[in-house]
């Protein structure tokens, strides 16, 4: 995995802080976004009690690998598979279903989960994505 540059990862931990927490992280250090950060997701739930810096550096480390393939991404032939793609409410895209469905010549459903992004996978939202998902797998 390519080396994140510590710039690059202030900007992603400031653009948390302030989109999905509501804080501002105007003179905060980067430990200091990172602090706020993990104490957020032990919070909600979406990492355990014991977590710690380090656990929060490999998800870090992952959302960088995320952007980063999907920018050199080249896409790929078109599926013939049905794709449910679960949105969150934050989600202010116009072009989803127009999107996915260049990727696929199955059907393409949207369906929504009242959370943002940042929160989906939390102990609030886990019983309504497994729903969704358990929806998503039947087959017609």
């Amino acid at each position: 995995m390519p080396d994140v540059e510590q710039g690059d990862e202030t900007e992603l931990l400031s653009n948390i802080v302030e989109e999905e927490l509501g804080l501002s992280s105007k003179g905060m250090s980067h430990m200091a976004l990172k602090e706020v950060l993990l104490l957020e997701v032990k919070r909600t739930g979406l990492m355990p009690q014991a977590a710690e810096i380090t656990d929060l550096n490999g998800i870090i480390a992952g959302m960088h690998q995320a952007s980063a393939l999907m920018a050199e991404w080249p896409g790929c032939s078109q599926l013939s598979a049905p794709i449910t793609f679960v949105r969150a409410s934050d989600n202010e895209r116009t072009d989803l279903s127009e999107r996915l469905s260049e990727l696929t010549q199955g059907k393409v459903k949207i369906v929504s989960l009242s959370s943002t992004h940042f929160r989906m996978g939390n102990h609030e939202n886990s019983r309504e994505l497994a729903l969704l998902v358990k929806d998503a797998l039947k087959v017609d």
